[in-house]
């Protein structure tokens, strides 16, 4: 079964959507535009994973830390909502529930 490719969509200012599943053969094609799109926001970017209900991978949480960096380099904050379900799971086996959790915007 074929998956589309993923894409970060650019919702309203400082808001973005990852779509689609994130893996290893893909996730290097989103750094670059979600570092665009944070250099575009002001204070802080808000990225909605609502989309994300099928895997997330080790891939996309690589990807999160690249724009939690990005977003720090550049002194604005990270706001995540709407996390999939496997987001907690993966997040504690990569050690990073300190680092994600706080991010994390109640809906």
């Amino acid at each position: 079964m074929a998956t589309s490719a993923p894409a970060l969509i650019s919702v309203a200012p400082g808001q973005s959507q990852l779509q689609g599943e994130v893996t290893l053969h893909n996730v290097t094609a989103l750094i670059e535009p979600g570092r665009q799109q944070i250099s575009a926001s002001q204070n802080s970017w808000t990225l909605d994973l609502s989309s994300q209900s099928g895997t997330f991978s080790s891939a996309a949480v690589a990807l999160l830390l690249d724009w939690l960096r990005q977003c720090e380099a550049s002194g604005k904050t990270l706001q995540l909502t709407h996390p999939p379900a496997q987001f907690g799971a993966m997040i504690t086996i990569c050690g990073l529930d300190d680092i994600f959790t706080p991010l994390i915007q109640s809906s």
